[in-house]
Protein backbone atom coordinates (compact mmCIF):
# COMPACT_ATOMS: atom_id res chain seq x y z
CA UNK A 1 0.00 0.00 0.00
CA UNK A 2 1.62 3.36 -1.33
CA UNK A 3 -0.38 6.29 0.50
CA UNK A 4 0.12 10.02 0.61
CA UNK A 5 -0.72 10.14 4.68
CA UNK A 6 -1.35 7.39 7.11
CA UNK A 7 -1.25 4.26 5.86
CA UNK A 8 -3.37 2.01 8.61
CA UNK A 9 -4.85 3.78 10.80
CA UNK A 10 -7.18 2.56 13.78
CA UNK A 11 -9.79 5.58 14.74
CA UNK A 12 -12.91 5.73 17.50
CA UNK A 13 -14.12 9.42 17.57
CA UNK A 14 -17.54 10.73 18.37
CA UNK A 15 -19.32 9.97 15.24
CA UNK A 16 -18.46 6.35 15.49
CA UNK A 17 -18.24 5.86 18.92
CA UNK A 18 -22.16 3.83 19.06
CA UNK A 19 -19.93 0.82 17.17
CA UNK A 20 -17.77 0.87 20.22
CA UNK A 21 -13.92 -0.36 20.64
CA UNK A 22 -11.15 -1.39 18.12
CA UNK A 23 -10.61 -4.86 19.54
CA UNK A 24 -9.46 -8.11 18.87
CA UNK A 25 -7.99 -7.09 15.26
CA UNK A 26 -5.03 -8.92 13.26
CA UNK A 27 -2.87 -6.81 11.04
CA UNK A 28 -0.14 -9.32 8.95
CA UNK A 29 1.80 -9.67 5.85
CA UNK A 30 1.41 -5.76 4.73
CA UNK A 31 3.91 -3.73 2.83
CA UNK A 32 3.75 -0.32 3.35
CA UNK A 33 5.10 3.45 2.57
CA UNK A 34 3.69 6.50 3.55
CA UNK A 35 4.89 10.00 4.20
CA UNK A 36 3.34 10.03 7.23
CA UNK A 37 2.72 7.19 9.97
CA UNK A 38 2.46 3.52 8.48
CA UNK A 39 0.40 1.97 11.54
CA UNK A 40 -1.19 4.20 13.82
CA UNK A 41 -4.03 4.08 16.36
CA UNK A 42 -5.02 7.34 17.29
CA UNK A 43 -5.02 10.48 17.31
CA UNK A 44 -8.76 10.14 17.40
CA UNK A 45 -9.41 7.52 20.48
CA UNK A 46 -12.97 8.35 22.49
CA UNK A 47 -13.05 4.79 23.15
CA UNK A 48 -10.36 1.51 24.08
CA UNK A 49 -8.30 -0.12 21.57
CA UNK A 50 -7.34 -3.51 22.85
CA UNK A 51 -6.21 -6.90 21.66
CA UNK A 52 -4.21 -5.80 18.70
CA UNK A 53 -1.83 -8.36 16.96
CA UNK A 54 0.46 -6.37 14.01
CA UNK A 55 2.71 -9.04 12.90
CA UNK A 56 4.97 -9.90 9.03
CA UNK A 57 4.99 -6.59 7.59
CA UNK A 58 7.52 -4.36 6.06
CA UNK A 59 7.86 -0.58 5.98
CA UNK A 60 9.47 1.42 4.12
CA UNK A 61 9.92 5.56 3.07
CA UNK A 62 7.86 6.36 6.09
CA UNK A 63 7.76 9.50 8.10
CA UNK A 64 6.79 7.10 11.51
CA UNK A 65 6.88 3.74 11.35
CA UNK A 66 4.46 2.67 14.30
CA UNK A 67 2.75 5.70 15.85
CA UNK A 68 0.19 5.15 19.25
CA UNK A 69 -1.16 8.76 19.67
CA UNK A 70 -3.42 9.13 22.57
CA UNK A 71 -5.22 12.80 23.21
CA UNK A 72 -8.95 11.69 24.08
CA UNK A 73 -10.66 9.06 26.94
CA UNK A 74 -9.52 6.41 24.89
CA UNK A 75 -6.96 3.35 26.57
CA UNK A 76 -4.85 1.13 24.44
CA UNK A 77 -3.84 -2.10 25.64
CA UNK A 78 -3.12 -5.61 24.90
CA UNK A 79 -1.08 -5.34 21.53
CA UNK A 80 1.64 -7.01 20.00
CA UNK A 81 3.74 -6.10 17.13
CA UNK A 82 6.14 -8.72 15.92
CA UNK A 83 8.25 -9.61 12.86
CA UNK A 84 8.13 -5.89 11.38
CA UNK A 85 11.24 -4.10 9.14
CA UNK A 86 10.71 -0.60 8.62
CA UNK A 87 12.90 2.01 7.09
CA UNK A 88 12.09 5.79 8.47
CA UNK A 89 13.35 9.29 6.92
CA UNK A 90 12.28 12.64 7.39
CA UNK A 91 9.50 14.71 5.91
CA UNK A 92 9.07 18.25 5.84
CA UNK A 93 7.64 20.38 9.04
CA UNK A 94 4.27 19.89 8.19
CA UNK A 95 4.22 15.90 8.88
CA UNK A 96 3.67 15.09 12.15
CA UNK A 97 6.89 13.00 13.12
CA UNK A 98 10.78 13.29 13.08
CA UNK A 99 11.34 9.72 11.55
CA UNK A 100 10.80 7.96 14.76
CA UNK A 101 10.87 4.00 14.11
CA UNK A 102 8.90 3.98 17.02
CA UNK A 103 6.16 6.85 18.67
CA UNK A 104 3.96 6.32 21.99
CA UNK A 105 2.25 9.46 23.01
CA UNK A 106 -0.48 9.78 25.54
CA UNK A 107 -1.59 14.02 25.88
CA UNK A 108 -4.21 15.64 26.55
CA UNK A 109 -5.52 17.39 23.20
CA UNK A 110 -7.52 20.16 24.81
CA UNK A 111 -8.49 21.37 28.13
CA UNK A 112 -10.64 19.44 30.27
CA UNK A 113 -9.97 16.27 27.86
CA UNK A 114 -8.00 13.72 29.43
CA UNK A 115 -5.74 11.42 27.37
CA UNK A 116 -6.28 7.56 28.23
CA UNK A 117 -3.66 5.44 29.21
CA UNK A 118 -1.16 3.00 26.87
CA UNK A 119 -0.60 -0.30 28.85
CA UNK A 120 0.70 -3.65 27.93
CA UNK A 121 2.65 -3.30 24.40
CA UNK A 122 5.24 -5.60 23.36
CA UNK A 123 7.39 -4.94 20.18
CA UNK A 124 9.33 -8.46 19.24
CA UNK A 125 11.65 -8.47 16.37
CA UNK A 126 11.46 -4.97 15.02
CA UNK A 127 14.32 -3.94 12.53
CA UNK A 128 14.38 -0.55 11.68
CA UNK A 129 16.91 1.49 10.05
CA UNK A 130 16.37 5.51 9.85
CA UNK A 131 16.60 8.90 10.85
CA UNK A 132 15.34 8.55 14.72
CA UNK A 133 14.79 6.27 17.53
CA UNK A 134 12.06 5.16 19.65
CA UNK A 135 9.93 8.02 21.38
CA UNK A 136 8.17 7.48 24.60
CA UNK A 137 6.02 10.03 26.25
CA UNK A 138 3.29 10.57 28.77
CA UNK A 139 2.48 12.09 31.68
CA UNK A 140 1.49 12.02 35.50
CA UNK A 141 -1.89 11.39 34.54
CA UNK A 142 -1.38 9.99 31.40
CA UNK A 143 1.00 7.36 31.91
CA UNK A 144 2.76 4.92 29.78
CA UNK A 145 3.24 1.60 31.09
CA UNK A 146 4.56 -1.93 30.34
CA UNK A 147 6.11 -1.46 26.95
CA UNK A 148 8.61 -4.10 26.34
CA UNK A 149 11.00 -4.38 23.36
CA UNK A 150 12.88 -7.85 22.95
CA UNK A 151 14.95 -8.27 19.89
CA UNK A 152 14.95 -4.82 18.32
CA UNK A 153 17.86 -4.09 16.03
CA UNK A 154 17.64 -0.35 15.21
CA UNK A 155 20.37 1.34 13.37
CA UNK A 156 20.32 5.43 13.28
CA UNK A 157 21.25 6.72 9.39
CA UNK A 158 20.74 10.12 8.02
CA UNK A 159 18.82 9.94 4.53
CA UNK A 160 16.79 12.75 3.73
CA UNK A 161 17.60 16.96 3.72
CA UNK A 162 15.37 17.19 6.51
CA UNK A 163 17.00 18.33 10.15
CA UNK A 164 16.47 16.09 13.09
CA UNK A 165 16.04 18.01 16.22
CA UNK A 166 14.74 16.46 18.36
CA UNK A 167 10.92 14.88 18.92
CA UNK A 168 7.60 16.01 17.94
CA UNK A 169 4.54 15.79 20.19
CA UNK A 170 1.79 17.09 17.80
CA UNK A 171 -0.98 17.14 18.38
CA UNK A 172 -0.87 18.46 21.78
CA UNK A 173 -1.26 21.36 23.48
CA UNK A 174 1.75 24.04 24.60
CA UNK A 175 4.59 23.70 22.08
CA UNK A 176 4.76 20.78 19.92
CA UNK A 177 8.45 19.49 19.79
CA UNK A 178 11.23 18.70 22.13
CA UNK A 179 14.41 20.38 21.01
CA UNK A 180 17.07 17.62 21.93
CA UNK A 181 19.62 15.41 20.59
CA UNK A 182 18.25 12.15 19.03
CA UNK A 183 18.55 8.93 20.67
CA UNK A 184 17.96 5.05 20.17
CA UNK A 185 15.21 5.57 22.88
CA UNK A 186 14.29 8.91 24.17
Amino acid sequence: TLCGDDAIVLKNSGDYKKYGPCENIVVTNCTLVSTSAAIKFGTEGESDFRNILVENCCISRSNRGISIQIRDNGNVENVIFSNIIMETRRFSYEWWGRAEAVCLTALDRKPGVKAGKIRNIRFQNITCEGENGIFLLGSEDNYIEDVTFEGIRLTLDKKSKWEINGYDKRPCQGEGEIHTKISGIY
